[in-house]
């Protein structure tokens, strides 16, 4: 009898040991005593991967957490375990998991059902209450899981926040909104998601001040993402993805197999589904309008100036309007220099929201600050731009003659109106441009809305759910204005050059030959001076 008692208690004290061991350890809880069923239906431990450590090790020093991964890196099980980990081993802990889709909440919730079914019994603490999806422990811990439209969730307080594929939710900020309510003062929450499209997962991605740490998983950093023979050959394409990212041949086998049989070679599903970093994977799950991408670049408002005036240079200023609403779309200008069309450079932008009237003055300003030609679009708020700008005095408005077969007449008309039938035609010509290399694409607010500008679903190019193609409209607008700029520029009074010294600064400030400057009109007549012998361009 003695020696029973003294088995007892040396297993209470073995398993006190042990419970405690795991409570203060979660690699060791993880994979001693969890379990999964890994992709071939086998029950296995919990083996933190690469990638899953990496994203422990990210959580432990940051608890709020925004998680771009690859597919199937095995993100949701390990935030899973670290979750039951904490709910399991902690008085009231509350955890919540909240998913996109029923069949998404069944998923998850049964990752957690067997954790906690296949535990050895002396950590299978006693539970209160089980649900179909919902476990409540016995200390006031609590696991529930819901979709992101569900009003359960709503009206309680978790130290345990998971979104699950926030990217495809609907009306994904209202939703998170809600959710965040039910946050504790010292929460963790995790956002987690693959990328879909150029929506409103990716303005939160993107934006440096929301407080949340970015962690990107690629599906490079899963091991068992390799094959060693080749099974299906691969395209010129993948081979050149695989040498711009340094892949391995067993890498590229595999995205070979992967691209075929998973993405059914659609090459934008397999760029989505398995990123390989943090900006193809948007940008290519939503189509582009643009053919260029331009990674890291971030949206910042205000006033950005890239040059010096120099009068001897041809400038021309895009604006468009809008409401000035605090929550509205912006209004914007873009000056350029459009001396040589080819090498054409941002003087300086300008995006804010801000009244009409008020725009109309800072406009004004930067229309003295470089003596450009003005483009204004022309639609709404854009009348009152133009008016207030003429009588201020701007006398370089955009302008078109239009001839009324009616009355046989010419009439002038100020601005550019945007409509379906020339919106197109803005929008090439900014294409042409950039794809030309014509047009030094400087300032990061309009490469930042140049990636998040597609074709939506009739086909019609505009910018995304929740983004703004202000700067955008504002610098295809300019464009329209090269002609005349350039014409006006020319019938500008200037010196002409008196000597060698004069013609060398000329020909410096501008970038172009006397020949050149003769030719494009910015001179009335050939410059003759015995002084100056002639040599050909590119001669010396």
């Amino acid at each position: 009898m003695h020696k029973r008692n003294t088995i007892v208690l040396d297993r209470k004290e073995l398993y006190g040991k042990e419970i405690a061991a795991c409570q203060n350890d979660f690699r060791y809880f993880c994979e001693k005593y969890l379990k999964i069923i890994d992709r071939d239906g086998n029950v296995v431990s919990l083996i933190l991967k690469p990638a899953q450590a990496q994203l422990v090790a990210e959580i432990e020093k940051s608890p709020w957490q925004i998680i771009l991964k690859a597919r199937q890196l095995g993100s949701s099980t390990v935030i899973a375990a670290y979750y039951f980990w904490k709910t399991l081993f902690t008085a009231n802990e509350r955890t919540l998991v909240v998913a996109h889709t029923k069949d998404a909440v069944k998923n998850i919730f049964r990752i957690y059902q067997n954790f906690y079914n296949m535990l050895p019994d002396f950590l299978k603490f006693r539970t209160k209450a089980s649900s179909a999806n919902e476990i409540v422990f016995f200390h006031g811990g609590t696991i529930r899981v819901a979709t992101a439209s569900s009003q359960n969730a709503r009206g309680s307080t978790y130290t345990n926040i998971h979104c699950s594929e926030v990217a495809f939710w609907k009306d994904m900020p209202t939703s998170i909104a809600a959710i965040f309510q039910t946050a504790s003062g010292n929460s963790y929450i995790i956002l987690e998601t693959t990328a879909n499209g150029i929506n409103e997962f990716f303005q939160m991605w993107s934006d440096e001040e929301g407080g949340f740490t970015k962690t990107f998983l690629s599906w490079t950093d899963e091991p068992d993402y390799i094959r060693r023979y080749q099974k299906f050959a691969p395209t010129d394409q993948l081979r050149q993805y695989a040498k711009t990212h340094g892949l391995s041949k067993e890498q590229l086998y595999w995205a070979a197999e992967t691209l075929s049989i998973r993405c059914a070679n659609n090459w934008h599903t397999f760029l989505q589904e398995y990123a390989i970093d943090p900006i193809t994977c948007f940008i290519s799950s939503g189509t582009k309008f643009f053919n260029k991408s331009f990674p890291h670049a971030q949206f910042v408002d205000g006033y950005k100036e890239y040059g010096e005036f120099n009068k001897y240079k041809a400038y021309v200023m895009g604006v468009d309007t809008a409401s000035g609403s605090p929550t509205g779309d912006y209004s914007a200008f873009c000056v350029l220099d459009v001396t040589d069309v080819t090498n054409v450079k941002i003087a300086s932008t300008y995006l804010k929201r801000i009244t009409p009237g008020q725009f109309s003055k800072r406009v004004f300003e930067e229309y003295k600050k470089w003596n450009c030609t003005v483009v204004v679009e022309s639609n709404t708020y854009g009348l009152s731009i133009i008016e207030n700008l003429r009588t201020f005095g701007c006398s370089r408005l955009f302008r078109k003659v239009r001839h009324d077969k009616i009355t046989n007449k010419y009439t002038e008309i100020l601005g550019f109106s945007t409509n379906a039938s020339t919106r197109p035609v803005l929008l090439s010509k900014l294409q042409q441009f950039l794809n030309g290399n014509w047009l030094d694409i400087i300032c990061e607010r309009l490469k930042f809305q140049m990636n998040t500008f597609i074709y939506d679903a009739k086909g019609k190019p505009d910018h995304s759910p929740g983004s703004h193609d202000d700067l955008i409209i504002a610098t295809g607008l300019a464009l329209q204005g090269i002609e005349q700029a350039s014409l006006e520029i020319s019938y500008q009074q200037r010196a002409e050059p008196r000597n060698m010294r004069e013609r060398l600064e000329i020909e410096l400030a501008t970038g172009l030959t006397m020949d050149q400057l003769v030719t494009k009109g910015h001179f009335e007549r050939e410059v003759v001076d015995n002084s100056i012998t002639r040599v050909p361009y590119g001669d010396s």
